[in-house]
């Protein structure tokens, strides 16, 4: 019995430190973003983003709210000329990664979790931004 209450014990003690460390890294994307007028943060890319393009996430050919947003987002950003990547999911690359490179893939992990749809342009990451958010943020980047 004493086995099986240190085991539970260990377990809950990993999930408790887990969470708060996800909590932490949400924090900073939070405090981040602030920094920010469009609300984006500093985040990983996937290996074959091109420069110059926005990157929308949300399952394809979904019937929910959520990907109905993202495939009007990626209309509307289209409309205004604005190039646009229309996806269901990412791949990143990446051998050794320094300090920095850690960070900005712990805050695309928190973009990628949260309210769908997830956008990237050029090295910046944000979730269920608006039109004009995301128009900002291209504008603001360079496009």
């Amino acid at each position: 019995m004493r086995w099986m209450l240190l085991i539970v014990a260990v377990v809950a003690g990993f999930y408790g430190w887990k969470h708060t460390g996800e909590r932490a890294v949400a924090r900073e994307v939070a405090r981040v973003a602030v920094r920010n007028p469009s609300g984006f943060v500093p985040v990983a890319m996937p290996a074959d983003a091109p420069a110059r393009t926005v990157w929308v996430f949300a399952p394809q050919n979904c019937p929910s709210d959520a990907a109905a947003r993202a495939d009007n987002l990626a209309r509307t950003l289209q409309a205004e000329g604005i190039p646009v990547v229309r996806a269901s999911s990412l791949s990143i690359q990446i051998t050794a990664p320094d300090e920095e490179t850690k960070q900005r893939l712990q805050r695309l992990d928190v973009v990628m979790r949260g309210t769908i749809p997830a956008v990237l342009i050029d090295g910046m990451g944000k979730a269920n931004p608006s039109a004009e958010e995301v128009i900002r943020e291209f504008r603001r980047t360079g496009g």
